[in-house]
């Protein structure tokens, strides 16, 4: 009984000496900033068809560093996508023959508040802030961590021990593996469905 109150109050210890503490969750905004409004192009892409797949990778340069850049983008071709699936793509490093994709609509940025909400599935790295967004927004996910040194494949873990997300280690990044995920966060798996 001694060790087990002893490791109670070793978890309610403050992590700074002097410094209380709270587990708060995740900051995040509920709604987009104040003054934003959406982008004609966008509010019109989104009233224009079923909730779009979002690829999220933001500022993350994962087309041009990562391994798997090219499987994923096999997997969300057109071609693979098939009929019906739109893509919303975000990030500045999006490449250019991805924005000119059928059915695609490429943004550098956009709240998640705002686009979240609005898509069916999103396709993302994991980060804090993009799995927080993905969660409140009850946004199914395939989680792809890019930096191997970071919170990334933990958040993955997050959302998956939640039944939120798949997650694609690095042994099954291949067009075949991304396109099956895809396929359940779009609507094959109900236990990630909101």
């Amino acid at each position: 009984a001694a060790s087990a109150a002893s490791a109670a109050s070793a978890s309610e210890a403050p992590l700074l000496p002097g410094l209380p503490f709270s587990h708060i969750g995740f900051l995040r905004e509920s709604e987009p900033p104040p003054g934003w409004s959406p982008p004609p192009e966008l509010a019109a892409f989104f009233a224009a068809g079923p909730p779009p797949l979002a690829l999220a990778f933001g500022s993350m340069d994962v087309y041009a560093k990562a391994p798997w850049a090219d499987a994923l983008l096999e997997a969300l071709s057109p071609q693979r996508r098939g009929g019906g699936v739109r893509l919303l793509a975000i990030g500045a490093a999006v490449p250019r023959a991805v924005r000119g994709w059928a059915d695609t609509l490429w943004v550098a940025s956009v709240p998640h508040a705002y686009a979240f909400p609005r898509c069916a599935a999103a396709v993302h790295h994991g980060g804090a802030g993009t799995s927080a967004a993905a969660a409140a927004a009850g946004l199914p996910a395939v989680v792809v961590p890019f930096l191997a040194w970071s919170d990334q494949s933990s958040f993955a873990a997050w959302l998956v021990s939640r039944s939120a997300a798949v997650h694609l280690p690095p042994s099954s990044r291949s067009a075949a593996h991304f396109a099956g995920a895809v396929a359940a966060v779009m609507g094959g798996a109900p236990a990630l469905r909101r």
